[in-house]
């Protein structure tokens, strides 16, 4: 009976291992000869024509035992390899105890029987081993955030919270200075008040506006007279004597003397 070695994934590496015996004595293990790679024959879904490029190798006495042997199928080799069928393996034209030997020895299938459904599961890129590898990177982050980075975070927030409330209570207190008591002795409210114009600070000071146009209708009177004033000579004023001590005077102060009336 030829073993049925079970549903590979598609370009998977199939191991095939069998044994020889002695003629007259089957539990008699004995070597095989005129095994080579090229007396490997893979068939595909019962062909009679064999897969040109079958990736079929032998290890004759695996591990120095002798009579146990193994063939590797690389399933990559060729095309011939697809999902959905099943490949026979025999052996042709070798010799074990003297004897000539032709026989089938294993029989495998490429994603045939396969479970769709659990492939998906244990596939590395997007099944249990994808959820594994970022569940390996999400466990790594974790620990690196439990270890420093975390607590290093927290005291340096810690540390700005300190200084903003050391900040904020100064500003506060020098916020209730210029509401209460001013070092330099004023308040800001009173200091508004001292500012002369509406226009800077208001229309809360009626009396000063009406102070400011009576000092306005002072200054225009002094200006009409100082307007009148004559300065023929730089900075010498141009004045006409009329009288002195209550005598008009008479001349010219040239031609004619000056003399009082």
């Amino acid at each position: 009976m030829v073993p049925y070695l079970g549903d590979f994934a598609e370009d998977a590496t199939v191991y095939m291992p069998f044994n020889t015996f002695t003629s007259d004595n089957p539990s008699a293990s004995s070597t095989i000869t005129n095994l080579a790679d090229g007396d490997i024959k893979v068939h595909k879904d019962g062909s009679t024509t064999q897969i040109t490029t079958d990736g079929a190798t032998v290890a004759i006495n695996f591990d120095s035992i002798t009579g146990n042997h193994l063939i590797t199928i690389d399933t990559s080799a060729h095309s011939d390899y697809a999902t959905g069928s099943d490949y026979l393996v025999r052996i042709e034209g070798t010799t074990v105890d003297g004897g000539t030997i032709n026989a089938f020895i294993g029989l495998f299938s490429i994603e045939n029987r396969f479970n769709a459904a659990a492939v998906d599961l244990a596939n590395g890129t997007d099944g249990l081993g994808a959820i594994k590898a970022e569940t390996a990177a999400i466990l790594a982050d974790t620990n690196e955030l439990q270890s420093d980075d975390v607590p290093g975070l927290i005291a340096t927030l810690d540390a700005v919270v300190d200084t903003v409330k050391v900040d904020t209570a100064a500003i506060l207190v020098d916020t209730n200075e210029l509401q209460g008591d001013w070092a330099n002795g004023g308040r800001l409210d009173l200091l508004l008040d001292a500012i002369p114009t509406t226009a800077m600070r208001g229309t809360d000071n009626a009396a000063t506006a009406t102070n400011l146009a009576t000092v306005d209708t002072v200054v225009d009177a002094i200006k009409a007279v100082t307007d009148q004033m004559v300065f023929t000579k730089a900075n010498e004023l141009d004045v006409n004597t009329q009288s002195i001590n209550g005598a008009e005077v008479i001349g010219d102060g040239n031609a004619t003397p000056w003399d009082g009336a």
